[in-house]
């Protein structure tokens, strides 16, 4: 079944994608540390790491994320079809 979701992060920080134009993505992991957060974090010195996070989505079938938003836990989850909030921090 197709479901449309809407995920809106309210403070993002670096964003990271790999032509993802039209493509399903299957899954998302929350993780405390990466490459990209490093980076973006160099870049912006005044940011305290520990209020962000990266947030990957992937395929289904390539385990390397493509797209990664670091963020804070700043965000809001709404199911397109119902229009419904799941989650809102």
């Amino acid at each position: 079944q197709d479901i449309q979701w809407e995920i809106t992060f309210k403070e993002v920080l670096a964003i990271q994608e790999f032509s993802i134009e039209n493509i399903d993505l299957s899954h998302v992991s929350e993780v405390a540390e990466d490459s990209l957060k490093s980076e973006a974090l160099r870049l912006y010195k005044d940011e305290e790491p520990h209020r962000f996070r990266c947030f990957n989505f992937h395929v289904g079938w390539f385990e390397t994320p493509l797209l990664k938003i670091i963020a804070t836990e700043n965000y809001q989850i709404l199911r397109i079809a119902e229009n419904s909030l799941i989650y809102n921090k």
